[in-house]
């Protein structure tokens, strides 16, 4: 079987069940696929239907959803003083003694960005230096992945800049305040009506 031939029958099988969550899925997404099949398989409605079906737990709140972008050297300077508090505030000795109370190197969690890449150097894989610059890189990656991601939400309101900045703080009280305003208005009219 070539690398991919699974993911893609995988896909081809959720597009027969669920078309609309084999449209949102990439095709090479394995955790994905099988997520939506096991939702199928299990309940007998597709992960579309479970989907449109969910009620919010706060029906009577207005949801104002932002996002915050930063600039990809802020997102840099951010990940690696990240990476350097977590060798830092001991990421080494966490996971020798994880592993000393028994807990296998072949658990989920060790798989996962910065586990993986620490348990490779304790195994000599690479020296620290090495290990924390592969680790700030891939975590990288993954928030441009996120990124992207989130640029697929149709109703965020970005903001560019930092959350603790003065000047995006501003530009999102500006925000809900406006929106606050529109949401009264609507409220007094449906009122009055």
């Amino acid at each position: 079987m070539q690398p991919g031939a699974g993911a893609r029958f995988l896909h081809r099988m959720l597009g027969r069940v669920d078309a609309d969550s084999a449209r949102r899925i990439q095709p090479r997404d394995t955790k994905r696929l099988v997520r939506a099949l096991e939702v199928y398989a299990v309940t007998g409605r597709s992960l579309t239907e479970h989907f449109a079906a969910t009620e919010s737990p706060i029906p009577e709140m207005t949801v104002v959803p932002i996002a915050l972008k930063l600039s990809a050297e802020q997102t840099s300077a951010r990940v690696t003083r990240r990476v350097d508090h977590q060798f830092e505030a001991g990421l080494l000795d966490e996971i020798r003694g994880l592993i000393a109370g028994g807990v296998p190197e072949a658990a989920r969690p060790f798989g996962g960005l910065v586990y993986r890449q620490a348990l490779e150097h304790l195994h000599g894989v690479r020296d620290e230096a090495a290990t924390r610059a592969l680790i700030a890189q891939e975590n990288r990656r993954y928030a441009r992945r996120q990124l992207i991601w989130f640029r697929k939400e149709p109703n965020l309101t970005w903001f560019e800049g930092p959350g603790e900045s003065t000047a995006t703080i501003a530009a999102v009280e500006h925000l809900l305040t406006r929106r606050l305003s529109e949401i009264s208005s609507e409220n007094l009219r449906v009122q009055s009506s």
